[in-house]
């Protein structure tokens, strides 16, 4: 089955985390979140989210050398966490953070020496969580 974007959603000020771990990877500039219908999805009741983050600084060495060791033994590949601040239909920002995100296709790895991504393509393999706390305080 085809996916359909069913719902679009703007945020700014993200969080790339590496998955379950204190290791902040990289800041987005601002991001989109899709929701798709979709059949071969984690998500509850055929949807699946898709992350798209723009803008990325990666923060230092650690991250990205973390990043390629799990890339190289972390069963399922690398994966993520990441928050952002979303702005809902009435003006008010809340934090949501979305776990367990995993890259759509190959990740451009050529820019992490001069600490900087164009863009990564993120499928969200769990339901969101709105929280009030950073994944940093937690």
């Amino acid at each position: 089955m085809k996916s359909r974007v069913i719902y679009g959603r703007d945020g700014e000020s993200g969080k790339l985390y590496l998955y379950r771990k204190d290791v902040l990877f990289a800041t987005a500039e601002y991001f989109t979140a899709l929701i798709e219908e979709s059949r071969d999805s984690g998500i509850p009741a055929g949807y699946k989210i898709q992350l798209i983050l723009n803008g990325l600084s990666v923060m230092d060495e650690t991250g990205a050398k973390e990043m390629l060791y799990d890339m190289q033994v972390r069963e399922g590949g690398i994966a993520f966490d990441f928050e952002g601040l979303m702005k809902r239909p009435n003006g008010r920002k809340e934090r949501i953070v979305f776990r367990l995100c995993t890259p759509m296709g190959a990740i451009d790895i050529s820019g992490l020496a001069e600490g900087f991504m164009e863009s990564l393509a993120l499928i969200v393999n769990s339901v969101p969580e709105i929280t009030q706390k950073s994944l940093g305080m937690i």
